[in-house]
């Protein structure tokens, strides 16, 4: 998802320098076109090395959290990163807020959100007596997914029946406290906004979810760019109610709220690919020149399809064997011209590290 933010701010002249722990492979965005600066520091001090980089130029630069463990740092020393650079970051109450998925769903309630119906494992009730009750198909979600450290994939799982429920549910609730959510059917949607201090919208973008990782549901691997005013309010006023300032997606299906993702998300780079100037709202906002746009008229291409080609495909594949025609049209996609890739940018260098990547994890799996 970074490359996007990366490349936006390298056309718009910006000089970027890449941040990283130590502690595992360079990241994608490392071995990405175009004159940046690559940095790796420690793992065991990385507050007090970014810290101490960003200090070390001669203006206070823009800082772009794009991780959410860096994001979560930054937002829990807030004070001491303002000290020597810029930018626009939640504070820590409202960003583990966005993160829990019982409170915000709480305060979407009170916004007027329409939300799934939702239960929680009481005191002394078994795994049996709450599958006897769960509602079918159910989602099961941690309560805090990002505190875990899981990746997108690993923070839900959709159950269809009780038996799939007590053989999933134990598993989760080991790891961490679970949520039981009614599945809502329909299409997904999500709303990408900055929300700029005050309450304002500094760049907004709308998808619908067009494929997933599996036919069950699972992180998005194809989306189109759309334009849905009432959720656009919607997500605004949810948002504003908290007081989160920065880049955040506020998902849907159809009308009803799912969850809010507080930090760059997994569908991004249709920001870059619909042309809506989303990350160059963010360095501006960042820097304290942010202005506030109209939310009645998108400032985006509408009918831009972004995929993930290699997880697209391998999800095409699944989506063939469940006798679902999406898999079909995954296929068709690779020959439309009009479809844009997430990684793959024509003449970037960065195409062959990334397929050399996924041969080397498959090889490890």
């Amino acid at each position: 998802m970074t490359l996007a933010v990366l490349r936006e701010a390298l056309d718009a002249g910006h000089r970027v320098t890449l941040v990283q722990k130590d502690d595992g492979e360079p990241p994608l965005c490392f071995f990405a076109g175009g004159k940046h600066r690559d940095v790796l520091l420690s793992a065991e001090r990385y507050g007090e090395e970014l810290l101490r980089l960003l200090g070390s130029y001669d203006e206070p630069p823009v800082l772009l959290p794009c991780g959410a463990e860096t994001l979560r740092l930054v937002a829990e020393r807030r004070e001491e990163f303002r000290a020597v650079c810029r930018m626009l970051c939640p504070e820590a109450e409202t960003l583990a807020l966005c993160n829990d998925k019982e409170r915000i769903r709480a305060e979407a309630q009170r916004a007027g959100l329409s939300v799934p119906e939702e239960l929680r494992r009481g005191d002394g009730e078994t795994v049996e007596m709450l599958a006897a009750r769960a509602p079918y198909p159910c989602v099961l979600k941690y309560v805090c997914g990002e505190a875990l450290g899981l990746e997108a994939a690993e923070r839900y799982r959709i159950v269809r029946d009780r038996a799939a429920f007590l053989e999933c549910y134990p598993a989760f609730e080991a790891r961490g406290e679970t949520l039981v959510q009614r599945y809502v059917e329909g299409d997904g949607f999500g709303v990408s906004l900055l929300m700029l201090p005050g309450g304002g919208v500094g760049s907004f973008v709308c998808h619908r979810r067009i494929r997933e990782s599996v036919p069950t549901g699972g992180p998005s691997t194809c989306c189109e760019s759309v334009f849905l005013p009432e959720q656009v309010t919607k997500a605004r006023e949810l948002l504003r109610g908290v007081g989160f300032v920065g880049p955040a997606m506020v998902e849907f299906k159809g009308e009803t709220f799912l969850e809010v993702n507080p930090r760059v998300w997994g569908t991004y780079p249709l920001t870059r690919a619909a042309g809506s100037g989303f990350t160059e709202a963010w360095i501006k906002a960042a820097a304290g020149e942010g202005m506030p746009i109209p939310l009645s008229k998108p400032r985006y291409q509408l009918g831009v399809t972004m995929r993930y080609l290699v997880s697209d495909l391998l999800g095409a594949v699944r989506y063939l064997r469940a006798g679902d025609r999406r898999g079909w049209r995954a296929l068709s996609d690779l020959f439309r011209r009009k479809v844009k890739d997430g990684v793959f940018e024509k003449g970037d260098p960065v195409n062959k590290f990334y397929l050399r990547s996924l041969l080397e994890r498959r090889k490890k799996v």
